[in-house]
């Protein structure tokens, strides 16, 4: 993506993350209507259908710019799952406001 660079955050790149995202979405939530929807109690389930749907969806979008035809969208992915699953075992606490 943009590798820290601000000045590469353009309206061209914002459509594109747009898209990967909504891909990534409607994918992640379709993949947890097919074989995978019984271990949704499973931890590991949502890294795998997010990891998996973000793949996809960083393939359709646009080429890699590193690591060959497939290093973006595979680190993307990884990146991706790992967050999911790390959200999954360690939730965020939202403090309420009395």
């Amino acid at each position: 993506m943009v590798q820290g660079d601000l000045f590469a955050l353009t309206f061209d790149h914002w459509i594109k993350a747009n898209k990967t995202g909504i891909i990534a979405g409607l994918g992640a939530v379709l993949l947890g209507y097919t074989f995978l929807k019984n271990y949704k109690d499973k931890k590991w389930f949502h890294g795998v259908t997010i990891a998996s749907a973000c793949f996809v969806g960083d393939l359709l979008v646009h080429p890699s710019h590193f690591g060959g035809a497939l290093g973006e969208a595979a680190l993307t992915a990884l990146a991706s799952g790992l967050l999911a699953t790390y959200f999954v075992y360690k939730p965020l606490e939202l403090k309420k406001h009395a």
